[in-house]
């Protein structure tokens, strides 16, 4: 599944050094997906996996999938309580990196490694989104603008 099949509003991205930026036209943007990656430590050197990232400030951390964690060899280190709209579950935590298109990365922060909706490799939890300001804006002509600053 590509990005244009998970998400039917077409998006122009922009990215700055500073600015990250998603618009679309027309059409309200229900979902923000997008290209980043997702790393593990690997001695002084990070290890990077193309991933396909939704941002959801729903959700308290980043989740990445076992897919994801299984191509990189991301090792759980513990185990948490996931509490999501289904209930509660125990899910696999690790540390990892995340790295976004303005070839910024953060890290390392806790992730939790949990089953994600088809096609998706990463869920992009506030405490990823915390670090810069995000704002979400409808737009005159009914589309919607999405921009993350650091």
């Amino acid at each position: 599944m590509t990005e244009k099949d998970q998400h039917p509003v077409s998006l122009r991205w922009t990215i700055g050094a500073r600015r990250l930026a998603a618009e679309s036209f027309g059409r309200p943007a229900r979902s923000i997906y997008m290209a980043c990656h997702v790393g593990r430590r690997d001695g002084a050197d990070i290890k990077w996996v193309k991933a396909l990232g939704i941002w959801d400030t729903g959700a308290t951390m980043t989740v990445v999938s076992p897919d994801v964690a299984q191509r990189l060899n991301l090792q759980p280190v513990d185990s948490m309580q996931a509490e999501a709209v289904g209930g509660s579950r125990k899910t696999a935590k690790a540390y990892g990196f995340i790295g976004l298109p303005n070839k910024k990365a953060y890290g390392p922060i806790e992730v939790a490694i949990d089953v994600l909706p088809e096609g998706i490799d990463v869920l992009i939890g506030m405490d990823v989104i915390s670090i810069g300001r995000l704002t979400i804006e409808r737009k005159p002509d009914g589309g919607t603008l999405f921009t993350f600053s650091i």
